[in-house]
């Protein structure tokens, strides 16, 4: 009789501590919501454009320095990428060129030509002019670059 008391008092100590281990790991994997589950998100479709003819490649970077939120996509061939989950929110936006290769001896640095289609002034948050508000309703952004 004694050891099925104590084998049962084990069960019960063995089941209260696995359903206090699986809830905490619940918790930390946000199942009840971490930080930032609260924000109303949008997926944003942005178009970028050079003196009227679409940014064919590239890098966009969408980043509130209130808040800390960011996203950012590439640019495709039409002149348009999508941010999947934005916060709603202000943000300053950087566009920068498609990262290339150098290979020594092939294409040397030095003499690679600058992408015309993205000005200097937009390529980093310190310096963008660019602006979004996205809004609970505002799905599109367009953004026409200017020379410098």
């Amino acid at each position: 009789m004694l050891a099925r008391i104590g084998s049962r008092k084990v069960k019960v100590f063995w089941q209260c501590g696995l359903y206090s281990v699986v809830g905490l790991m619940a918790i930390g994997c946000g199942a009840t919501g971490g930080p930032g589950a609260a924000k109303v998100r949008r997926d944003v479709v942005v178009t970028v454009m050079y003196e009227g003819t679409p940014v064919i490649a590239g890098q966009i970077d969408f980043q509130n320095a209130k808040t800390g939120d960011a996203g950012g996509g590439q640019i495709d061939g039409s002149g348009q990428a999508t941010i999947v989950g934005l916060p709603v929110g202000t943000y300053t936006v950087a566009i920068l060129p498609p990262p290339v290769v150098v290979v020594p001896g092939v294409n040397d640095a030095e003499k690679l030509p600058e992408p015309p289609d993205i000005p200097q002034k937009y390529r980093s948050m310190a310096t963008s002019p660019l602006k979004a508000e996205i809004t609970g309703e505002q799905y599109e952004v367009a953004f026409e670059l200017d020379k410098e």
